[in-house]
């Protein structure tokens, strides 16, 4: 080494890293307003994309002495018949609760009616029922891991003005959940 001091460049990295910020940022535009003529709106904007990335989520039944019930079908391994999402005591239902365009972040399986079973839950709204999640999980049984656990999704955006279904499947006939959801209104 000579023990000569290495150069400082700050005034050409600082252009260059603002050069290569607008580059990215126009590549990034140029691309969505290609994708807006695939169904893509004016909600994906840069700043949009940003919020999505960070939020904070609410929560639903936001009481801690609510949650929402799921009854599994009469017979193992059949879909129940769908149901609106409504908290119990009290009946408020997600729906009343989606005023903007928004989508799940998780949904957390807080207890299930027996142990050792593979359940598989699914989320729609309207009346064509359109899938936004569905996720599937076991319940405990000694050993295993316990029902109670978050399922992190990236659900389908849910309008502002449809209801909000849910269903259940599990392998032994008449069980049913308990589950609480994370969301992210636009």
């Amino acid at each position: 080494m000579s023990g000569r001091p290495r150069p400082v460049m700050r005034e050409s990295l600082g252009a260059l890293a603002e050069a290569l910020i607008w580059a990215i940022e126009e590549y990034v535009k140029a691309g969505i307003d290609d994708m807006k003529g695939d169904g893509w709106t004016d909600l994906y904007t840069l700043e949009e994309i940003g919020r999505n990335v960070t939020h904070e989520t609410r929560i639903f039944p936001e009481d801690t002495a609510h949650t929402i019930t799921i009854a599994g079908h009469a017979n193992p391994d059949e879909w129940s018949n769908w149901v609106e999402m409504a908290e119990l005591p009290g009946g408020v239902t997600f729906s009343s609760k989606v005023t903007n365009i928004g989508h799940l972040n998780a949904i957390n399986v807080e207890d299930t009616s027996a142990s050792g079973l593979t359940w598989m839950l699914e989320i729609a709204y309207g009346d064509p029922k359109v899938t936004i999640a569905r996720v599937r999980f076991i319940s405990a049984s000694i050993g295993n891991l316990p029902a109670i656990y978050p399922k992190r999704i990236r659900s389908r955006h849910m309008p502002s003005d449809e209801i909000i279904y849910a269903r259940l499947m599990s392998s032994a006939a008449g069980a049913d959940c308990k589950i609480h959801l994370r969301y992210y209104l636009h």
